[in-house]
């Protein structure tokens, strides 16, 4: 059957103008719908780029999705165009003081990198990279501490990011159904999902277990429980077939943050979430599904002469750096960063990681004055920026240009900043009262119950 390419092309564009209307017109109403251009952002940044080709893990094959994998980037910096132009809308409630400090070096870091493209791509490259990193980095940093006011908006930033996952599953699962061949990766049937490799899958996996864990034990509205432990079950299914050692161990160090303050009642439930996956597994197996979990056991240094070679090219390459095509490697954002862009992008991403460990500290220090929903909250910002600064010492997720990974981390840190905002109004008016209303505004006056 013959296509006129014009033709799909223009319905095709039809359908996403009729699409963004409807979202601009949300955003006009709302500030809180700009969880949608989010959920875009988180969608389209856990996509890999398309094609079939030769990675060393093995071949990449073409998805379902490869329409929309083939517009990732313009998706990616449309969806973070309209989280702008929602901050423009509402600018009035836009607060300059609430941007975290992690997320303003990461995105002194993207605009930094996009700069130095001009130098390593062009100038009309360097530009669009320029835009890229203010439409998206810029907008998550200044657009999403204002849509979080009261504890639900909290949860439902959360529930935007399981939902997308839960979208992105189903879409793995439809090409299972269409070519399982296609969501596995290498003679030992590594899984990666929609995503490029098993280490990106595995970081994702890991940041999707650890806040449905945490979901599935601070969770306010008991109807969304079942979901949560039935996409706990599956996510950690698919992160030990990922064969990620990476993944694995972003999910324990996050893990333990979820369960600091309660792991006593943890115990109980975490059986029931080991029986799910052991079941979900034996099904997978007796499919004829290999998962290859035995690559999790694996001693293997994968990392050594890919940590040198970009040593020795950030050495020869100072200043700018080489730029990504010839960093030689990318298993290490910090040196990933150095290689590629130079010392300044290095200590941007070190600067960025460094405060978000402050913050951690910050926010373990302030449980004791918070609300029990917003001091586990702490709890989660603590165990993600963790997993975060773990996996990029792996990974070099941390200066991609289209990347969930780095969404994630924007997110958690707007939720840290709001908390510590609230913690410093507290004790700047001394209402720090024994017992709170989970419901209320969480800067509500001090004559008012408060979250």
């Amino acid at each position: 059957m013959n296509f006129d390419f014009a033709r799909i092309v223009s319905i095709e564009t039809g359908i996403a103008a009729a699409i963004g209307a409807a979202i601009v017109l949300l955003l006009v109403k709302d500030l809180k719908y700009a969880v949608i251009p989010l959920a875009g952002l988180i969608f389209m940044g856990s996509l890999g780029s398309i094609g079939e080709t030769e990675t060393r893990f093995g071949r990449v094959s073409v998805t379902w999705l490869a329409p929309l994998q083939s517009l990732r980037t313009e998706a990616y910096i449309a969806c973070g165009g309209l989280l702008f132009l929602a901050g423009l809308i509402h600018a009035g409630r836009l607060n300059i003081r609430s941007i975290a400090l992690p997320a303003l070096l990461f995105t002194l870091m993207g605009l930094f990198n996009s700069v130095a493209n001009i130098y390593h791509l062009g100038a009309s490259e360097g530009i669009i990279s320029t835009v890229h990193a203010v439409l998206t980095l810029g907008s998550l940093a200044v657009v999403l501490p204002a849509i979080m006011t009261t504890l639900d908006d909290w949860y439902w930033v959360l529930r935007t990011f399981m939902f997308t996952m839960l979208i992105w599953m189903i879409c793995t699962l439809i090409q299972v159904g269409i070519n399982p061949n296609s969501i596995t990766l290498g003679n030992q049937y590594r899984f990666i999902g929609l995503t490029g490799n098993p280490q990106h899958a595995g970081a994702l996996m890991a940041m999707t277990c650890i806040i449905t864990l945490w979901l599935w034990l601070n969770e306010n509205h008991l109807r969304f429980k079942p979901l949560w432990m039935v996409m706990g079950a599956v996510s950690i299914v698919m992160l030990g077939w990922t064969g990620s050692r990476t993944g694995s161990l972003m999910f324990v160090t996050g893990a333990m943050f979820v369960l600091y303050s309660r792991v006593g009642r943890a115990i109980l439930l975490l059986p029931l979430a080991g029986i799910a996956a052991y079941a979900f597994a034996t099904i997978l197996q007796n499919l004829g599904i290999n998962l290859g979990l035995d690559r999790l056991s694996s001693t293997e240094d994968t990392r050594s002469v890919a940590w040198s070679n970009m040593l020795q090219v950030a050495i020869n390459n100072p200043v700018l750096g080489a730029g990504t095509a010839n960093s030689g490697n990318s298993e290490n954002s910090y040196l990933y960063a150095a290689a590629s862009y130079g010392a300044l992008s290095f200590l941007l991403l070190i600067s960025a990681v460094g405060t978000s460990f402050i913050y951690c500290i910050r926010l373990l220090k302030a449980k004791p004055i918070l609300e029990k929903h917003f001091s586990k909250l702490c709890d989660l910002c603590c165990g993600i920026f963790v997993a975060f600064a773990v996996g990029a010492f792996f990974e070099g997720y941390a200066i991609a240009r289209v990347s969930v990974m780095v969404v994630i981390f924007m997110i958690v840190a707007a939720m840290a900043s709001r908390i510590l905002e609230g913690v410093r109004w507290q004790i700047h008016t001394g209402n720090i009262p024994a017992a709170q209303d989970e419901h209320q505004d969480f800067y509500e006056e001090p004559s008012s119950k408060s979250a």
